[in-house]
């Protein structure tokens, strides 16, 4: 038999010390006691008997979750025209304008009894300039 030293309260025993406690009683076979099976099946018994209300808990909330995927998956695909319409409507308000030049007549002014047009200058409508034109008997 094999006898081990008391420590004292405030030393930590060693290494080899706890390890001389472990080996005798790691080859110990249980002969006594009640059989496993006597404390294994109480445990089996809640296990199976809360699996299934587990299984249908964890099920609803599976479809719950793939019904709501779907659901915003689906207004995901409505939105989206009315989303990239509104973008664009935006865009197109927000846009400086374009300065296309336009050739434009205007009214033809009478000035001193001759014909005035206004003539526009292809860079942009900023530069008018009135020329007058001769009629037939001013030549």
């Amino acid at each position: 038999m094999h006898t081990t030293v008391s420590l004292a309260p405030t030393e930590r025993p060693t290494f080899r010390e706890m390890l001389d406690d472990v080996l005798p009683v790691i080859g110990v076979v249980f002969v006594a006691g009640p059989p496993v099976i006597f404390l294994a099946a109480p445990w089996l018994l809640l296990v199976l008997m809360l699996s299934g209300p587990f299984a249908l808990v964890v099920a609803f909330v599976v479809v719950g979750l793939v019904a709501a995927a779907l659901l915003a998956t689906l207004a995901a695909i409505v939105a989206a025209p009315f989303v990239l319409v509104r973008h664009l409507h935006r865009r197109y308000r927000s846009a400086p304008p374009i300065g296309v030049p336009v050739p434009q007549l205007a009214a033809a002014p009478l000035a001193a009894g001759r014909r005035m047009i206004a003539h526009a200058s292809l860079p942009g409508l900023a530069a008018w300039s009135y020329a007058p034109i001769r009629t037939r008997g001013e030549e």
